[in-house]
């Protein structure tokens, strides 16, 4: 095959080992590999021994579009690994069973995955394999409308990449954390941005929970920004960042009934080391706290490191237990009394129907129009708290010509990353 061919599979099953694929180029276009009927052709590889379906190494421009690529394997290995690869896609294939990681992206640069559902469906308790791992330095990978599931550690671990986008995609019980970004020493995870997802029970397809997190966010980051993410039901934080580097922005996210387990542990949880010295932004979060424990830990070390406020606070069985800066306060009324003078504190966000997943906010919702200017477009005087800016303002005003021009002006001025 050469540039600009497809390659078409009917429906069917096909067993297979491939590696060495021919190159699509810039000029001639890309080599596609593609169902008739959308999921109807199924590729696997059933050797118990080891061994990969699709091995590519310093290959590019190749299509993936429409299949069922499946690993039926009991050997730690990755179902699909690219390596020193560029341009290529995956579009709506179903990557599944395997025990090890779904995708694993090494060294690659300009890979899109779009409308696929990862799941590796093992259910081992031995963390073997995310269900995408990017790392060696990729560059420029794009994760989008994708959903991740039922994988044996993370959904998604992103660790050493300069360059990543991942939005509108669904994470959900994962036996680790939905997410993870971060790296160590030479491996640097830079300019990553994660927005519009939706994170779910992070550590519940692990036979045995503990304190995983929808997103954990650690060691050596860069310019990592998370923003219009609903985040719930972890069994761990909802957002945790460890020993991390550089610049971190949360903004704009709802974190719901997380913590099932682990008292000690915060809807929010932010440690590190001495010797590190991050800049955290935390802003227009709504934490909606449902469990007897606290909802926010701050390690002490990180007082100097932070900006935390413009925040909503609600704590459904009254718990209200946050520890900052070495001392825990058993109130919000407490700790409010010290930190976070613009954040809302003990009252109902007026979610439309949390138990389906609704976290827009009602009309009469205290978040409206409490946050502050994040660059996101807004309606109403000021942004609303939380994932969900409310389109039609309220009834309770008029909106303003001044918030008229500034919802012009940050709608030009809002740098989107493709």
């Amino acid at each position: 095959m050469v540039a600009g061919d497809d390659c078409t599979f009917t429906d069917g099953t096909y067993d297979t080992q491939q590696s060495n694929f021919n190159s699509g180029s810039a000029a001639g276009g890309y080599i596609a590999f593609q169902a008739e009927n959308p999921l109807g052709a199924e590729l696997r590889f059933t050797d118990a021994a080891g061994g990969r379906l699709f091995d590519m190494a310093n290959e590019s421009y190749i299509r993936f579009v429409d299949l069922s690529l499946r690993g039926i394997t009991t050997a730690g290995v990755q179902l699909i690994r690219m390596t020193d690869c560029d341009h290529i896609e995956f579009i709506r294939c179903d990557i599944y069973e395997t025990r090890a990681y779904g995708i694993d992206i090494i060294s690659c640069s300009n890979v899109l995955l779009q409308g696929c559902k990862v799941h590796t469906d093992n259910r081992i308790s031995d963390y073997s394999g995310d269900g995408i791992q990017i790392c060696g330095t990729s560059s420029d990978i794009t994760i989008d409308g994708c959903e991740v599931y039922n994988c044996d550690h993370n959904g998604i671990h992103v660790y050493a990449v300069d360059g990543c986008i991942i939005r509108n995609c669904i994470v959900r019980d994962c036996q680790s954390h939905g997410i993870s970004i971060g790296g160590s020493g030479a491996a640097v995870s830079r300019d990553v941005t994660v927005y519009g997802c939706r994170l779910s029970d992070a550590g519940s397809y692990d036979p045995t929970p503990a304190q995983e997190m929808g997103i954990r966010i650690h060691d050596v980051c860069h310019n990592i920004e998370v923003y219009n993410c609903d985040i719930e039901g972890s069994n761990g934080p909802g957002i945790g960042f460890s020993n991390c580097t550089g610049t971190v922005n949360v903004h704009d996210c709802t974190l719901y009934n997380n913590v099932i387990n682990g008292s000690n542990w915060g809807s929010l949880f932010l440690e590190n080391s001495e010797s590190e010295s991050p800049s955290i932004t935390i802003c227009n979060v709504i934490v909606y706290h449902t469990q007897a424990s606290r909802t926010m830990v701050v390690a002490s070390s990180l007082e100097a490191h932070v900006n935390i406020d413009y925040n909503l606070y609600y704590d459904s069985n009254g718990t209200e237990s946050i520890r900052r800066g070495g001392t825990t306060y058993g109130t919000y009324a407490a700790y409010s009394a010290i930190y976070e003078p613009h954040s809302v504190f003990s009252r109902d966000p007026l979610f439309d129907n949390p138990a389906t997943n609704g976290f827009t906010l009602q009309a009469a919702s205290p978040a409206i129009d409490a946050g502050t200017n994040t660059g996101l477009p807004y309606h109403g005087l000021a942004p609303d708290i939380g994932a969900h800016e409310v389109e039609t303002p309220p009834t309770r005003g008029c909106r303003s010509l001044g918030s008229l021009s500034n919802l012009i002006k940050t709608s030009l001025q809002r740098r989107v990353k493709l």
